[in-house]
């Protein structure tokens, strides 16, 4: 069987993960990153903002370059049961001064599961302070109240919601099984719309359905931590082959992680190139919910010089 012809890209960037050393359940910065071709993964708020810091010098000594999002939570990521965290933003806006270059933009749950009826505030206070900075927001969506519908027609150009294919309750589709007019609306007005896959926000059905609309990501994210990186994610790679299994064509699949996440957080022109083929190979890939399917392709990165 002859071997792909190898592609080549700018170096992959992973816009939503959870990085050890920085997060509490995070992954191996080198294992995740520059082995499986991604040159800069952006921890998605994992530690408390005032922690960023010394958090990210340690990490950075490593070849993976690791940025980060503050949470708007001055207590980071902690789990269920935010709903009592301080939510002003003063943490946060200490962060993106001190840290500039490192600190991309500002991240928040804003589910009921997590932050429960205070999640449409912290929008507010994250826009405040990020407007100060021009940075964006990172916008987690679950379970309403607020609902995707509701976040994304209170975001700024710019801004993007992550786990928008999920499978709960009043997502992303409208009653028509097409997507719901309020992410369109968000869509034509500049909102940025990412996968952050996990173990919980990647549904086969919804996705399926959005794509059948047209109506892809601008950028795809992996949301990996401990209890999603062996499985259902695997890899940046591993969910970049979802999409192109379901239509999206590969120069906006490879977009999707390099040229588009790049403009999004403002970073300079990289340094590195990521190698690449697309192999035929059938295997199983499972989505948050435990729902497969069966590609025949699958996308392949070489490692990244350190």
């Amino acid at each position: 069987m002859n071997m792909p012809i190898p592609m080549e890209s700018d170096e992959w960037i992973d816009i939503h993960a959870h990085v050890a050393g920085v997060a509490r359940i995070g992954v191996d910065a080198t294992r995740y990153g520059v082995r499986q071709g991604v040159g800069v993964l952006v921890d998605a708020g994992s530690a408390p903002p005032a922690e960023l810091g010394e958090r990210l010098a340690a990490v950075n000594a490593g070849p993976t370059m690791v940025l980060a999002w503050a949470n708007i939570c001055a207590e980071g990521i902690a789990g269920e049961g935010c709903a009592t965290h301080n939510i002003t933003g003063a943490a946060a806006r200490e962060a993106l001064a001190s840290l500039p270059g490192r600190v991309v933009g500002i991240k928040l749950q804003c589910s009921n599961t997590r932050l429960a009826e205070r999640g449409l505030g912290a929008i507010e206070n994250a826009k405040a302070v990020a407007g100060e900075f021009g940075a964006p927001l990172l916008v987690h969506v679950g379970n309403g109240p607020p609902t995707i519908r509701e976040v994304a027609s209170v975001l700024r150009p710019g801004d993007i919601i992550t786990h928008f294919a999920h499978g709960k309750p009043e997502g992303a589709l409208g009653d028509d099984g097409k997507p719901h007019p309020a992410l369109i609306d968000a869509r034509a007005g500049g909102v940025l719309f990412d996968i952050g896959h996990g173990a919980g926000s990647f549904s086969w059905p919804v996705m399926e359905r959005l794509a059948d609309s047209g109506f892809w990501p601008d950028t795809i994210s992996t949301d990996l931590h401990q209890g999603s990186a062996e499985a259902p994610v695997g890899s940046l790679a591993d969910c970049m082959s979802k999409l192109l299994t379901l239509g999206m064509p590969l120069e906006e699949v490879v977009a999707a992680v390099t040229s588009r996440p790049r403009a999004a957080l403002k970073l300079p022109a990289p340094e590195r190139r990521t190698t690449f083929r697309v192999i035929d190979e059938q295997w199983v890939a499972t989505d948050s919910y435990g729902e497969s399917r069966m590609p025949r392709q699958r996308i392949v990165p070489e490692p990244l010089d350190g």
